[in-house]
């Protein structure tokens, strides 16, 4: 997947006035859609955002099977910004920044659970 992305329902819904009448429940969710390079489109849920060592980063999950992808499998991103402040979800590369971010990951959800 690379960083290109769109905001939208996972039902298939374009604008936020057909999500807002969807029954899936979709619309409390904030899904993202990715494009491959190849020009495959996947929706995924954003699980969290958050600061470690002013960075940004976001956790997402899966909205429909992805192949690769086991249940409750997720994927961190870097958040930047391009020149025109558009959100670009870059891919970490260096593993012990990536081993940071899931740590900090998995902290916020034992402390959602206390």
């Amino acid at each position: 997947m690379d960083d290109k992305k769109k905001n939208g329902c996972c039902c298939g819904h374009e604008d936020e006035n057909e999500a807002q009448d969807c029954t899936c429940g979709c619309e409390d969710d904030e899904i993202v859609t990715l494009v491959s390079d190849d020009g495959v489109e996947q929706d995924f849920f954003t699980l969290a955002t958050f600061d470690l060592e002013d960075k940004w980063y976001i956790v997402l999950e899966p909205a429909t099977p992805v192949e690769g992808f086991q249940e409750g499998d997720v994927i961190i991103f870097r958040l930047e910004e391009d020149e025109q402040g558009e959100d670009v979800y870059q891919p970490i590369e260096d593993e012990a920044e990536l081993e940071k971010a899931f740590a900090e990951f998995e902290k916020m959800l034992t402390e959602d659970v206390e």
